[in-house]
């Protein structure tokens, strides 16, 4: 929903919001904190979050110094947003959420929606061209990881981008494509808006022209290669893909090496659907599909070409489309326990492992085990989401969904009154109908992967759903004013008062909260290192430093508990480890519980740990080994050489040595019990 404030108050926050929006979609992309743990992650979300800090000053300051008798517009897309946010809400304290980097993220990004629903609609083709811009940088960035000129962020994957793997990176660039084609096919420029007021012109020239004009018209000339000037079309759409050309060729280059099928899908439909809106097809389609024959004849051609596209897709990587196709099947059962509230925001993976466990259980030989892995997300957005915040969620989800394509950009203007139809000519239509191809893309990428766990994704899907709102129609609400005015005056100061109150206070808990998990973070990343030069008791300085403010992060207690195992601090690893079972159950969590419960002497615990492990991903070889292993080591013969045959006969998903020295030594243990067991 948009304030609509006088203009001389609200044209010195302009550039400061223009700022810190245009500096999320244009740096957050680019930005990876090597001395943070999971630094591609963790810093995104941390430099977001000082950002929103600063934007949240703005907007306060904004609401502090307009007059009474406000006016706001809200428009059915910021209805049905804001529902949806009230409802996460409060599922999440019913569910008693724990506090995460990801829940103030994504409160973060609710703010963020609003400050980008405050610039005015002509301003937003500079967010626009920062988004753009943000992306081209990306895809440059990516082409020379290809080319040898940069490392990536993951070992096993030449390119990744600023992110952690070659997946998020390649579903960030899709969801910029639709933007960059768009601008292209409609030669869309920048521009600003006049201010209305002839007073508020003479009071503010001076600063329109040395500061906002200069700058609009610097980067317009910089984007674009011209001045705003007017000129002959024709040098007009020659001038227009100065970027957007580069941007979308190299874009289009380093996509098929992401080798992400769920990124082509959404280039591909969101690519058509804006040749659609600027090319209509449906004369086309009366004219020469005059008869049914021939539309018969198209709709089963369009059928096959669709068909056999798709099953190109699946088997171009089968066992990656199986493991999604798994975790789906896991998850309904899931939801089948938690229909109506789910487990609760982003603890989807406090309890998908156990599911799977359960799952495999019933019989672990199925063919689905060799596909099976440790999942974080549902690789469904939809599905994830009904699986969080039960079926309400995605009802809600899809009503949004509704909002937006309902939503055309018929607007009151005085000239052409309030019903008048769309015009592809009209430069408003024209950024709806780019807003919704960028929406579409992430709405096709989120079939099949996780663009909710991704920050530079959200923040693009964000600002298209603040520009569908700033064009779709929208419903005026007046605040009135009090008729007594000394009451109205007392009101309003201690309103302005309380609100400046409220305004501090969030500001410094924000910087507060910020501070506190950018040093933990911190902590967390020297305690790792130091684990990985194998110097165990050295790092638990570091892990123990951190956990007052990550007790609640399944990934650092899944560390945190590795490490105090293996650096002998058994009692102490399970009271860790079992607190990572309620926020991340893995395989790395039970294999360290049952190594914890084996030092300690206590078998029986070990041993379920470490079928649980097994049960969680049948397919790996060292949940078994190490079960194998108790059982020789506590005298259950039988129980040793009958599960060191079963991992003998295993079938091998990814041969390496590990697996060759595990099975020597399931040999070794089958050939010193066999005597034992012949004499028996």
């Amino acid at each position: 929903m948009r304030f609509i404030k006088r203009q001389h108050i609200g044209l010195f926050f302009v550039p400061g919001l223009l700022l810190l929006i245009g500096a999320a979609l244009l740096l957050l992309p680019s930005v990876s904190v090597d001395s943070l743990m999971n630094g591609t992650q963790s810093g995104k979300t941390i430099v977001f979050l000082y950002l929103m800090i600063g934007t949240g000053g703005i907007l306060g300051l904004r609401l502090i110094l307009s007059p009474a008798g406000r006016v706001i517009r809200i428009s059915l897309v910021d209805l049905a947003l804001s529902l949806w946010v009230v409802y996460l809400i409060l599922n999440s304290f019913a569910k008693h959420v724990p506090v995460s980097l990801r829940f103030i993220e994504f409160h973060g990004l609710v703010l963020f929606y609003i400050a980008s629903r405050q610039i005015n609609l002509s301003y937003r083709t500079l967010l626009f061209m920062a988004l753009m811009l943000g992306g081209g940088i990306q895809a440059l960035y990516g082409n020379l990881q290809l080319w040898g000129f940069y490392a990536s962020h993951h070992s096993l994957f030449k390119m990744s981008g600023s992110f952690f793997n070659p997946g998020p990176y390649a579903g960030y660039l899709a969801c910029i494509f639709p933007a960059a084609l768009g601008f292209y096919l409609f030669r869309i420029r920048p521009d600003f808006p006049a201010c209305e007021s002839s007073l508020i012109k003479d009071r503010l020239r001076v600063i329109q022209k040395t500061f906002l004009s200069s700058l609009i018209q610097k980067v317009s000339s910089l984007f674009w290669g011209g001045k705003q000037t007017e000129e002959p079309e024709q040098n007009k759409q020659e001038r227009t893909g100065v970027i957007t050309i580069p941007a979308l060729i190299l874009i289009v280059l380093v996509l098929p090496a992401s080798r992400s099928r769920a990124a082509w899908l959404a280039v591909i439909i969101s690519a058509v659907v804006l040749l659609l809106f600027k090319y209509p097809v449906s004369n086309w389609f009366r004219k020469h599909l005059n008869t049914s024959l021939k539309r018969i004849i198209v709709l089963l051609l369009a059928v096959v070409f669709t068909g056999v596209a798709l099953s190109g897709l699946y088997y171009f990587k089968k066992g990656s489309a199986d493991g999604r196709t798994l975790v789906w099947k896991v998850t309904l059962n899931m939801i089948g326990d938690y229909p109506v509230p789910g487990v609760g925001f982003d603890q989807f993976k406090a309890h998908y492992m156990d599911y799977q466990a359960g799952y495999f259980e019933k019989d672990p030989e199925r063919e689905e085990a060799m596909v099976a892995g440790d999942s974080n997300y549902a690789f469904n957005e939809l599905i994830q989401q009904t699986a969080e915040n039960g079926i309400i969620g995605p009802v809600m989800i899809l009503s949004v969904l509704a909002s937006i394509f309902i939503s055309s950009s018929h607007r009151p203007d005085n000239r052409r009154g309030l019903d008048q139809s769309p015009d592809i000519h009209d430069p408003d239509h024209r950024l709806l109908g780019i807003a919704k191809a960028g929406v579409v893309s992430i709405i096709v990428f989120s079939f099949f992967s996780y663009p909710a766990q991704i920050l530079p994704i959200k923040t693009s899907l964000v600002f298209y759903l603040a520009v569908v709102a700033g064009l779709a129609p929208q419903k005026t609400i007046r605040i009135p004013k009090l008729s007594d005015k000394r009451t109205g005056q007392s009101i309003a100061f201690i309103s302005k008062i309380t609100l400046t109150l409220i305004l501090l206070a969030g500001i410094a808990a924000g910087y507060r909260f910020s501070k506190r998990y950018t040093l933990a973070y911190r902590d967390w990343q020297s305690a790792f290192q130091v684990y990985q030069m194998g110097a165990y008791e050295a790092c638990l300085e570091d892990y123990e430093k951190a956990y007052p403010v990550l007790h609640d992060d399944g990934d650092f207690l899944t560390n945190y508990g590795k490490a105090l195992s293996m650096a002998g601090e058994d009692s102490k690893a399970i009271a860790i480890l079992q607190q990572a079972t309620g926020r991340y159950p893995n395989t790395v969590v039970y294999t360290a519980l049952g190594d914890s419960y084996k030092a300690l002497g206590e078998t029986d615990k070990a041993e379920q740990a470490y079928l649980h492990a097994w049960y969680m991903n049948p397919s790996r070889f060292y949940p078994k080994y190490l079960l194998a292993k108790l059982y020789n080591e506590s005298g259950q013969k039988e129980k040793a050489v009958t599960t060191a045959k079963e991992l003998l006969e295993k079938q091998v998903k990814i041969g390496s040595t590990a697996i060759e020295e595990i099975r020597a030594e399931m040999e070794k243990i089958i050939s010193e019990n066999k005597t034992d067991l012949s004499h028996h």
